[in-house]
């Protein structure tokens, strides 16, 4: 029975694997026709973020990842408040639906699961 997943991206998306693992989860839940939602909150919403250049370090860029998962009828979202705080706007994303706390609340509330990556 499918279920419908919501999925908390809290830590930033280079240095440590949090980033990686959450979009892995995504694809492997979504793959098994669950409905997943991902939430980039608190320094997870740079995953999101145009003009990365992970390359400098070495890494690969995790938002083409996260471009890829409505090919599995996932979606993201990106706190506002949490944008706001870090003094970006909607334009600094290649992606993602912008929410307020109150949009959030509802979406956990409608979520059988939630999962946080921090």
């Amino acid at each position: 029975m499918a279920k419908k997943i919501t999925i908390l991206v809290r830590s930033c998306p280079y240095g440590m694997a949090t980033s990686a693992e959450a979009f892995r989860g995504v694809v492997g839940l979504a793959g098994m026709d669950h409905k997943v939602k991902v939430v980039f909150v608190d320094d997870g919403i740079y995953s999101l973020k145009k003009d990365q250049h992970p390359e400098i370090i070495e890494m690969k860029d995790i938002s083409k990842g996260y471009a890829t998962i409505g090919d599995f009828d996932a979606e993201n979202y990106i706190l506002e408040e949490d944008m706001k705080e870090r003094n970006l706007s909607p334009d600094d994303f290649a992606l993602g639906n912008i929410i307020n706390k109150d949009e959030l609340k509802k979406i956990i509330d409608d979520s059988d699961v939630v999962m946080s990556f921090s």
